[in-house]
C-alpha cells in the first residue's frame, strides 16, 4: 500500500489512511472479523505507536525541528569534525528517544545531510557521510522511553503480572536501563564516528 502511496494519497489522503482502508473492508465483511475481534485488538500497542507518530508530526508541522537544526548547525559551525559528529550524534540520540525511530529517521536525516554539506570541510573523502552515517546508527539508540522503538511498545504491551497483580513491566522500567544503553551507544557511535573522521582528514 505504501508502494503506491502516490496514487492512494491523492484519493484517501494521509497514508495513514489509506492503511485504515483494509481494517474497515476486513470488518464490513459479514462473518469475516466480528465485535469479539475488534475487542480483541492490541489497542494499547495501536496507540503508544500512533503516539510517537502523532508527535513526530508535530513537532515537523511546528517546525521545532528545523529551528533545533539551524541553531545547530550554527553552534558547530567552525568546530572541529569529530566534534560536529559527537554533537550530532547526541542530539539525534535524544529526538529517536522522545519519537519512534522510523518518525525521528523521516524527520532528522533532511536536516543531518544538509548540516553536513555545512560543517565538513571540502575535499574531506566521506563528505556528508562522516555526519550521516554515526547519525543514521544514533537513531537507533534511543531506548528509554516505551515510544522509542517497536520492541519498547512490544514490551509495555505484555500483559503479564505477578503475585501481586502488577504487570512485569511499566514504562518507568525502561528509563534507566534505556538511558545507560543510550549513554553507551552515544559514546561507541561518537567513538568510532571521530576516529573515522581523523583517519580521513
Amino acid at each position: 500500500m505504501w508502494l503506491s502511496s502516490s496514487l492512494t494519497c491523492a484519493v484517501f489522503g494521509d497514508t495513514s489512511l489509506s492503511a485504515l482502508l483494509p481494517l474497515v473492508l476486513l470488518f464490513s465483511i459479514p462473518g469475516l472479523l466480528t465485535k469479539a475481534d475488534f475487542l480483541s485488538l492490541p489497542w494499547d500497542v495501536c496507540f503508544l505507536l500512533a503516539g510517537g507518530s502523532c508527535l513526530a508530526l508535530a513537532v515537523k508541522d511546528s517546525q521545532l525541528l528545523e529551528i533545533a537544526s539551524s541553531g545547530a548547525s550554527q553552534i558547530l559551525h567552525g568546530a572541529p569534525l569529530w566534534v560536529c559528529i559527537v554533537g550530532t550524534v547526541t542530539f539525534v540520540t535524544l529526538c529517536s528517544t522522545a519519537v519512534s525511530h522510523i518518525a525521528a529517521a523521516n524527520v532528522l536525516m533532511p536536516f543531518i545531510v544538509a548540516l553536513g554539506d555545512e560543517v565538513v570541510p571540502k575535499g574531506i573523502r566521506g563528505g556528508v557521510t562522516l555526519i550521516a552515517m554515526p547519525a543514521a546508527l544514533a537513531l537507533s539508540a534511543g531506548s528509554a522511553l516505551p515510544v522509542s522503538s517497536a520492541p519498547n511498545v512490544n514490551a509495555t504491551a505484555i500483559k503479564r503480572q505477578g503475585d501481586d497483580n502488577r504487570p512485569w513491566l511499566q514504562p518507568k522500567d525502561f528509563i534507566i536501563p534505556g538511558a545507560v544503553t543510550s549513554v553507551v551507544a552515544v559514546f561507541v557511535i561518537s567513538g568510532l564516528g571521530a576516529v573515522m573522521s581523523e583517519a580521513v582528514a
